[in-house]
């Protein structure tokens, strides 16, 4: 094990690309792959990551955090089974998903930031070109995907570059800054409305935590303020001067593009399915701005999407982890308090989009849970029982 983590780890960079890359429906690959290779590639890194867990698995220990993790995985594909059948693909997510979480408590940790990194930086560069040539093209579809997609790719992928950073010099370098600059802009030319708040959002509260310590439970009682002033009052709250002037400066209809009005049915299946919920893969059918019929298939809104697939059983796992893992995380480390920072800004993204299942959300989870793993062990970073 030493001499692979030491000797071989720019070796296995490909390996873990390979490995990580069909999980981050990016959207060049999913339009150009013929569906079924796609598929036969996410199966064989299902394959593969699962192999790895086995190899590594007298590195993982039993503890709060995996438990509650994959207790909470189950419970999501237990209520997607009942409610519609077993799903392969849904199989394959919720296992890769859960094999990814437990490879980051072990010592692949660094080889798995250091190819998160490298991928994150790629797709930037593959992004960037289409998105300068076409700037004004507020429904194009770039190499990542749709303008709402860069927040949910590369806003968290920009936490990862610096992680890694940190992780391997203890500080950011030039380049570091380049990379999270890039990923910043492109958020911002995409001209999402949740985006640019975001990015707003994170670039502010990274350079606070660079120097200060977060308050972890205001910085939560202000997040979870927001999520019940928009899932509860939403329709009182569109009306403000406030909301008004901020949707004017963004450009946006103060219904987030029909947000409130998906948000309604999804609310209608929370009351009828509220402890189990329905699963993955519901009809959301609503009426948008323009007054016409339409349907979708994600809540947009991070609680509202935990609560449609898993009713509240699957909310008191996950806010019971999320709970318990910030808890235990360190604020006098730079390194926690920037993965304090990610969880937070993931969070405030997931106001109006819908990042439950994206595989970028159970990453920086995952590396959140390893160090509050880790510091009630009382053990330091990196150190690990074996």
């Amino acid at each position: 094990m030493e001499r692979i983590n030491q000797r071989n780890q720019w070796a296995l960079l490909p390996i873990w690309i390979v490995l990580i890359l069909p999980f981050l429906s990016v959207y060049a690959l999913r339009n150009f792959i013929d569906p079924k290779a796609y598929q036969a590639w996410q199966i064989f890194a299902m394959l593969l990551s699962g192999a790895l867990v086995v190899y590594s698995a007298r590195e993982i220990l039993v503890d709060l955090y995996s438990g509650l993790f994959v207790v909470f995985q189950l419970e999501l594909l237990l209520a997607t089974t009942l409610r519609w059948g077993l799903s392969f693909g849904i199989v394959t997510m919720v296992l890769s998903m859960t094999f990814l979480f437990l490879l980051l408590q072990t010592s692949f940790y660094e080889q798995m930031l250091r190819a998160l990194a490298v991928l994150i930086v790629v797709l930037v560069l593959l992004n960037l070109p289409g998105l300068l040539l076409r700037p004004d093209s507020g429904d194009e579809l770039y190499f990542i995907g749709g303008k709402n997609s860069f927040g949910i790719v590369l806003i968290p992928g920009a936490f990862l570059i610096l992680l890694h950073a940190l992780e391997r010099s203890g500080k950011p370098r030039r380049s570091t800054y380049v990379w999270l600059a890039l990923c910043l802009l492109t958020v911002l030319l995409g001209a999402s409305g949740t985006g640019m708040v975001v990015t707003v959002v994170a670039t502010v509260a990274t350079a606070l935590a660079a120097k200060f310590k977060p308050p972890k439970w205001a910085c939560l009682t202000v997040i979870v303020i927001f999520y019940i002033v928009f899932i509860f009052f939403a329709e009182d709250f569109i009306q403000t001067r406030f909301w008004e002037w901020l949707t004017d400066l963004l450009g946006k209809d103060s219904t987030l593009t029909s947000r409130t009005a998906i948000w309604k049915t999804v609310k209608l299946y929370v009351g009828k399915y509220w402890l189990f919920g329905v699963g993955r893969g519901v009809r959301i059918p609503y009426i948008n701005v323009d007054g016409l019929y339409r349907v979708n298939y994600e809540s947009h809104n991070f609680v509202l999407e935990i609560l449609l697939e898993g009713g509240f059983l699957a909310l008191l796992l996950y806010g019971s982890l999320l709970f318990y893992t910030v808890k235990h995380l360190n604020m006098n480390d730079l390194k926690q308090r920037m993965v304090f920072v990610a969880l937070c800004v993931l969070l405030v993204n997931g106001l109006t989009e819908s990042t439950l299942n994206s595989c970028f959300v159970t990453l920086m989870l995952g590396i959140a849970c390893r160090y509050a793993a880790e510091n009630r062990r009382n053990l330091k970073p990196n150190e690990h029982k074996v």
